[in-house]
């Protein structure tokens, strides 16, 4: 139904694309723990970009998505965080000049990596050669 649906739709027509959009996302249930219409996460976020990383993450919020994570610097974390509460922000990404284990923060990171939906990788990343290892 779906696949016939994406052959025939016009982007000018309301009801097509609400009804190729039902395809897509899962209806909501009352029943739903929290996690349960989907769980994103975002890899990316420096002190000099905390805008993207946010606007990813609160962007698949407001398309149903209930539970965004954000995997940042350490220093772009309260930014990122003050932005909006309905983001899990951790700061858990590691500057080179620190001294960190890229092992260590792969470590931190990937624990909370199996347990997510849908991972979007670079958004405000920045250039540091720790971070981009």
């Amino acid at each position: 139904r779906c696949r016939a649906l994406v052959a025939k739709a016009s982007l000018s027509q309301n009801e097509d694309l609400m009804e190729l959009a039902s395809c897509v996302i899962p209806p909501l249930a009352s029943d739903q723990s929290k996690g349960g219409a989907g769980r994103v996460a975002v890899i990316g976020g420096s002190e000099e970009y905390t805008g993207a990383p946010f606007f990813a993450a609160f962007s698949a919020l407001k398309t149903g998505v209930d539970l965004a994570h954000v995997f940042c610097e350490k220093s772009a974390g309260t930014a990122i965080k003050s932005y909006s509460p309905e983001l899990i922000v951790h700061p858990l990404l590691a500057l080179k000049a620190s001294g960190a284990d890229p092992k260590e923060v792969e470590q931190s990171v990937g624990q909370w990596i199996a347990r997510i939906d849908g991972l979007l990788v670079g958004p405000g990343l920045g250039r540091d050669e720790l971070v981009i290892e």
